[in-house]
Parts: C-alpha cells; sequence; structure tokens
C-alpha cells in the first residue's frame, strides 16, 4: 500500500465531522431521492489491502456542502475500526459521489 497512491481519502478529523453532521440531520435534501450510490473499484482495492483489513464498515456522513457521503473504513475480524493515528496505515475513504447515476433515465437494473 505504501508504493501506491491513495485517492479519495479524508482526515479522521474531517470524517469525524461528517459524522456528526448526519447525526445531527443536517443533510440537505430529501433522503429519499437517493436511488443508488455507485462506487469506484479502486476505494474498496486500496481499504482491503491495508495491513489486518478483514472487512470493510461503511458510516453515513454529511459533508460541507450539506451532502450526503458514504464513507468506509477497514476493520478487523470482530468488527473494529483500524483507523490509526498512523495515516500512512489506515484511511477514511470519501466512497460518495455527487452525480446522480449514470445513464438514470435509461437504467436497465431491475433495482431501479
Amino acid at each position: 500500500m505504501s508504493n501506491q497512491t491513495i485517492t479519495n481519502a479524508i482526515t479522521i478529523e474531517k470524517a469525524k465531522e461528517w459524522i456528526q453532521n448526519w447525526r445531527r440531520g443536517t443533510c440537505k435534501f430529501q433522503l429519499n431521492s437517493i436511488i443508488s450510490i455507485s462506487h469506484d473499484r479502486v476505494n474498496f482495492e486500496q481499504v482491503l489491502s491495508e495491513p489486518g483489513v478483514k472487512r470493510v464498515k461503511s458510516y453515513l456522513g454529511v459533508n460541507d456542502c450539506g451532502e450526503m457521503v458514504l464513507l468506509i473504513v477497514g476493520a478487523d475480524e470482530n468488527d473494529r475500526d483500524l483507523i490509526a493515528l498512523d495515516s500512512s496505515r489506515h484511511h477514511v475513504y470519501d466512497m460518495s459521489s455527487q452525480e446522480p447515476p449514470l445513464n438514470l433515465s435509461n437504467d436497465c437494473s431491475p433495482l431501479n
């Protein structure tokens, strides 16, 4: 992991702030307007390549623009977050995309 470029990582402090925003209900839009959340493969590859990661945990948050975000962290086999103070080992990844799903009007998913 140390030779790879980390993308979409945010600080632990920013993650805590965004998660607290979610818990306080500061989202600026209706939650039922969310149809699905799409993620880039690189985010999962990055978190799964961190040392000791056996599981991936997700947290909901609200960013500084009032938009919902999905954050992921690596966890151990007991589901404990592996966020270390040493950010060279473990990261919080912002998985969110503020765009509507691609091909929303022509989406062939039976889940939409």
